[in-house]
């Protein structure tokens, strides 16, 4: 009897003992001061292969294929979009262009993405023999879609979200840029510009400003080879209006400013570079001069 009863004790702790080193090995496994509580969490980072064969230990939401294949596909298209930046990157440097890293606010980013979208699509000509400069800034910006949907879902809105703002607006100059360069030339920049938003100065650049992400608009202007000094000007012009009608006003920019802006167009507006400019248009202009 007093041998059952040792057994039976001897036996109480050994499972004691092992659930607890069970306990400590799931969370050593992820990262050592974690408390007990947060290793299924942490384990659906990245669940141990030895655990991860016993599905019925595993709650359904932190099964590895469906955790491990989304951050694969995560770090996947966020090494191509690199690949493909440091290759567009050289190119543009080779070509003497200077391409900035600028931070797009989330409902710009999303309008802007379909109107890349739509442009990536637009500007490749429909022969066979396409620039690669072009297929591969079409191949970057479906990476970096992919890449922006994925962090989307996984509701990440740190590092790898900043940076994929970051991708995508440069990606902007970056096309703009190289469609500037080996534009198709049936289709080159004239009905290329007319078709989209992006180059009317009506009342847009002033919705740009308020949104602080015209800088971004006024370095494509000025990549594309557009005069700065007509840039400049027409900021004064905008900036005139605003003083006049209120800022925003659509009678007064349609009245008074009623076209697009062209890379031959001489906006001649020279007697509004002695008017006051608001502190927004300062700052744009202040932008501008680094180039």
């Amino acid at each position: 009897m007093k041998l059952q009863l040792l057994l039976f004790a001897i036996s109480v702790q050994l499972s004691l003992a092992g659930a607890q080193s069970l306990e400590t090995f799931s969370c050593d496994k992820f990262a050592s001061p974690i408390p007990s509580q947060n290793c299924v969490l942490r384990a659906e980072l990245t669940w141990p292969q030895e655990v991860a064969h016993s599905d019925s230990s595993i709650p359904k939401h932190t099964k590895r294929s469906d955790t491990q294949s989304r951050r694969q596909a995560i770090e996947k298209a966020r090494k191509r979009t690199e690949e493909c930046f440091q290759c567009l990157q050289s190119f543009i440097l080779d070509h003497s262009f200077d391409a900035r890293l600028f931070h797009f606010t989330e409902e710009k980013l999303r309008e802007d993405m379909t109107k890349l979208s739509n442009l990536v699509d637009g500007i490749l000509p429909p022969e066979p023999m396409v620039s690669r400069e072009l297929m591969l800034a079409k191949e970057m910006f479906t990476d970096m879609l992919t890449y922006a949907r994925l962090l989307k879902e996984e509701n990440n809105d740190g590092p790898f979200a900043d940076r994929v703002l970051c991708d995508i607006s440069e990606l902007k100059v970056l096309l703009y840029t190289l469609y500037d360069t080996h534009g198709h030339p049936n289709t080159r920049l004239d009905g290329f510009k007319k078709k989209l938003s992006f180059f009317r100065l009506r009342g847009e650049i002033l919705d740009l400003a308020r949104q602080e992400v015209a800088k971004t608009h006024l370095t494509a202007l000025l990549l594309l080879g557009f005069d700065l000094k007509k840039v400049w000007d027409s900021l004064n012009f905008l900036s005139s209006c605003h003083e006049d009608e209120g800022f925003g006003s659509e009678e007064a920019i349609d009245d008074e400013l009623d076209f697009e802006l062209d890379l031959d167009l001489d906006l001649d507006l020279e007697h509004f570079m002695d008017s006051d400019i608001l502190p927004h248009f300062n700052a744009l202009k202040g932008h501008a001069l680094n180039y």
